[in-house]
């Protein structure tokens, strides 16, 4: 008197008790799954250093003069941009040998530094335009 049952049919009911319904009268406390964004963002440039009081003013003065030399720095990029210009400027200038031999070496480099400088102004002023 035994049954025999076929594996499919084994499978069949497995599959149909994962789909009985088992009330057990409790909520549901388990909330749905959410993600959670993360950005640090490094470049603050010192500004809340306030916010780190711990008792020794000497971490806000090195913060403080961090942020001073930050700004510094940035300062001293575009410096090195206009420099870059007026040499890259320079070079570009055509040099009239004729008229260049008949002067003395000062008239040279003052005809050439005018001629450098408003090349610089205008590429500059392009640029902020």
């Amino acid at each position: 008197m035994t049954t025999h049952v076929t594996l499919e049919d084994a499978l069949s009911n497995v599959d149909l008790l994962e789909e009985l319904p088992l009330p057990d009268q409790q909520p549901c406390i388990e909330p749905p799954p959410s993600s959670i964004m993360y950005q640090a963002n490094f470049d603050t440039n010192f500004e809340d250093r306030n916010a780190f009081v711990t008792g020794i003013a000497r971490y806000i003065e090195q913060a403080t003069v961090h942020s001073s030399m930050n700004e510094m720095l940035e300062e001293g990029h575009e410096y090195a941009v206009m420099l870059y210009t007026w040499r890259s400027c320079s070079r570009a200038i055509p040099q009239d040998s004729r008229h260049f031999q008949n002067m003395s070496k000062t008239e040279k480099l003052q005809k050439t530094d005018i001629q450098v400088f408003v090349l610089t102004v205008v590429i500059y002023l392009s640029e902020a335009v």
